[in-house]
């Protein structure tokens, strides 16, 4: 049996460019990370989420229902809280919602705040959105609020908020907001060098990949996915060439396995280059892309804005 593929992304270029038209573009938003010298180290971002949350990175399981603009930001949240404690600007508190993301994306943002009727049948929403509802009310994290209890993800309580919203207590409950910035990217040298200085990406666009991994980790271009999903890695494979992690969540399970089957590591330039069941790897080129055609890609920062996070490497 095929594993599902759950899509999701509306594409609504208005909402883009009035959101992110609103604030300072990338080469000013974060002049310093494209400026800063790089040493084009590989940068694992999940095991800087596994060295702060204290357990292995879950790439998580959307299916069979059409939320990955929930996952994939929810999942951007996970990975924001724990570059922001690597660099010392948190306490990392504990993994985000999906439910809330989701609900709030669709609800009291694409329908109360643009007039969307999204809500009123059908699954998805648009990435935008989402960031959106993260600046202007915040983050619920894998918890229990009151009698609401987050701990377990919940398709039904996602499927329920995503049509009527979420509920007025819990928007009251959203008052944590770790995320000072959000910036779009303009091409895959912007995303190396986010990635670079620990700053992890959401990407949504129509780039579909092969449902089976080649050799090198990588897959190959040749799909269509109105899909949000994730950069969450860099690293340069034995030939030379420069690849980004995807990270997807079609039956991510706790011991790594995915739609792709279980685990692998590839043998890198660098060193080993770590991919379970849910990632693969892309190159710079497809991400340019992902990037220019998509025109949704974005990264989220940390209480201190996108700063230069981490010293070269002495390589």
């Amino acid at each position: 049996m095929a594993p599902i593929k759950s899509f999701g992304r509306w594409e609504d270029q208005a909402s883009v460019d009035r959101f992110f038209g609103s604030k300072p573009n990338i080469k000013t938003a974060a002049a310093d990370v494209l400026s800063a010298a790089d040493d084009d180290a590989d940068i694992d971002l999940c095991l800087i989420y596994e060295k702060h949350a204290r357990k292995p990175w879950n790439s998580r399981n959307q299916n069979p229902r059409g939320f990955c603009v929930g996952f994939g930001n929810a999942k951007e949240g996970d990975i924001v809280l724990a570059t922001a404690a690597e660099a010392g600007e948190l306490d990392f508190p504990g993994d985000v919602a999906v439910e809330p993301v989701y609900g709030g994306m669709r609800y009291e943002v694409g329908a109360k705040t643009h007039g969307s009727n999204i809500n009123r049948g059908g699954d998805g929403g648009v990435g935008t959105w989402a960031v959106e509802w993260f600046q202007k009310w915040g983050l619920l994290l894998m918890k229990a609020y009151g009698s609401i209890d987050f701990t377990q993800y919940s398709m039904d309580r996602c499927d329920q908020y995503g049509r009527t919203g979420v509920p007025d207590q819990l928007e009251d409950e959203a008052k944590m907001k770790p995320i000072r910035d959000a910036v779009l990217l303009d091409d895959a040298d912007q995303a190396w060098k986010m990635i670079g200085q620990l700053h992890g990406l959401v990407h949504c666009s129509d780039q579909g990949f092969s449902m089976q991994r080649n050799s090198d980790g990588t897959c190959r271009a040749n799909d269509v996915w109105p899909h949000c999903a994730n950069f969450f890695g860099r690293f340069t494979l034995k030939n030379g060439e420069k690849v980004l992690r995807y990270d997807n969540h079609w039956n991510g399970r706790p011991d790594g396995a995915g739609y792709l089957g279980n685990p692998v590591v590839i043998d890198g330039k660098n060193g080993p280059i770590h991919l379970n069941g849910n990632q693969f790897l892309v190159p710079l080129d497809i991400v340019n892309r992902i990037i220019k055609n998509g025109r949704e890609t974005y990264s989220l920062s940390g209480p201190q804005g996108f700063t230069v996070r981490r010293p070269l490497l002495m390589i």
